[in-house]
Formats: C-alpha cells, sequence, structure tokens
C-alpha cells in the first residue's frame, strides 16, 4: 500500500517523493542541510510548486523522528552500497579515485 501526505508519498519501499514526480524528500532535506530557502530549491526543481516544497518542509518538521530514522536508514544503505562497491573495484572508478 501506497501512503500519501497531500503532496508527500511513500512507496511499497518506504522511499519518499514530491507526489507525481520522481523528487525525493532526500533532495528536499540535502537543500535545506545547505540553508536554501524554498525559493531556491523551486530554482534547483523548477518542476515543484512552491505548495510542492512548503508542504514537504512541513512534512519534514512535522515528522522529525521518522524523518531521522529515514536518514539513518538512507545513511546504511549508502554505506552497505559504498563497502559493496569497493569490495568489487571497478577498473574505471579506482582510475578515477586515482586522479582525486
Amino acid at each position: 500500500m501506497v501512503q500519501r501526505d497531500f503532496y508527500i508519498s511513500s512507496d511499497l519501499h518506504g522511499s519518499k517523493r514530491i507526489c507525481d514526480t520522481r523528487i525525493s524528500i532526500d533532495s528536499i532535506l540535502a537543500c535545506l542541510d545547505r540553508g536554501e530557502d524554498p525559493a531556491a530549491i523551486q530554482r534547483a526543481f523548477p518542476i515543484l510548486s512552491l505548495d510542492q516544497i512548503q508542504d514537504a518542509i512541513a512534512h519534514i518538521q512535522s515528522h522529525p523522528r521518522e524523518i531521522a530514522e529515514h536518514r539513518e536508514l538512507q545513511a546504511g544503505r549508502w554505506s552497505a552500497a559504498r563497502a559493496e562497491s569497493e569490495s568489487h573495484p571497478d577498473p574505471l572508478f579506482a582510475r578515477m579515485r586515482m586522479r582525486s
């Protein structure tokens, strides 16, 4: 079952997105972490209306525990993906890492 706020939906895997878009709540969180305001977020994601952005911000602010758990889950997923990638090094990525 898909859960849905007015402008936020959660899919079967628990991924939260702005409804009717592929833009994740993580993208909005990243913008907020950088101190961007709704107008700056809209410039970064012109497909979003200010209402959608403000609803996403309201959702984030009204569900702090859920968002913190989501961030921990995402950090764990990225860590696992990074470990998997490093355990099977791709020659292209190895060359890119050597240059940086």
